[in-house]
């Protein structure tokens, strides 16, 4: 059985700032409209995973500029327009369901 614990109100207000932690879903979401954007993208915040970054392969793969940053958790991306420059490309997917969804749409 677990010990409980007495919580005491605090007298006054808490004042900081917090980062929670990422989603791989949101993250993967936002690679894929990032990479089929005009131009340069940064994203910061992202979460490094295993789905993440079986989508940053599979986007280099495509012909895609990823540059990812983990310890800053951001990813920049030099986006395509629409054009997938290696559309022949061989992707290992995994067990990601986003990246399994968004890439064989493009």
């Amino acid at each position: 059985m677990s010990e409980s614990i007495t919580l005491t109100p605090l007298k006054h207000a808490v004042r900081g700032r917090i980062r929670p932690p990422g989603s791989k879903s949101l993250t993967n979401r936002a690679l894929n409209v990032a990479a089929l954007a005009r131009g340069k993208s940064k994203l910061f915040g992202v979460l490094d995973s295993q789905d993440t970054q079986v989508m940053i392969e599979s986007l280099k793969r495509l012909g895609i500029a990823v540059v990812h940053d983990p310890l800053e958790c951001s990813i920049e991306i030099e986006g395509c327009a629409g054009d997938i420059p290696n559309k022949n490309a061989d992707l290992w997917l995994e067990n990601s369901g986003t990246s399994i969804r968004f890439l064989t749409a493009l």
